[in-house]
């Protein structure tokens, strides 16, 4: 199993890079590289020299789209702690009203009552296993 990122540390080290939009173009094979990622002024500052142009390209994108997709990742995470949260407390509301109606259910309903508790612990785990 691949370790998590450590996604705001991450997110710092784009922060630190030099400043966006970079651009990559073909600059013919001076100094034997092919392209090379640039800044989008007149300042020639070369962010790196790549012989490859599907390279540098991902370079100069990655400037602008790993920040994005970096804050995204985040938000998303964060997102789902708060719905697995939410889920948790309704499976804990429903586990004790199984647990009432087991206890206070007529021998006729007896089964359906079998069958809600046999639910709500099979939610408890699905949730418990997506959680680890």
């Amino acid at each position: 199993m691949m370790t998590k990122r450590d996604l705001l540390r991450d997110l710092e080290i784009a922060k630190n890079a030099t400043p966006g939009p970079w651009f990559a173009y073909h600059r013919g094979g001076v100094g034997g590289f092919d392209y090379e990622v640039t800044l989008p002024d007149d300042t020639f500052y070369v962010i790196a020299a790549e012989l490859s142009e599907h390279n540098a390209k991902f370079i100069a994108e990655a400037r602008e789209g790993w920040p994005e997709a970096i804050r995204r990742a985040i938000e998303a995470e964060n997102e789902l702690a708060q719905l697995r949260a939410e889920i948790q407390h309704h499976i804990d509301l429903m586990m004790s009203a199984a647990e009432l109606m087991s206890d206070d259910v007529d021998p006729e309903q007896r089964g359906k009552a079998d069958a809600y508790l046999t639910v709500v612990k099979a939610l408890r785990e699905i949730l418990d296993c997506k959680t680890e």
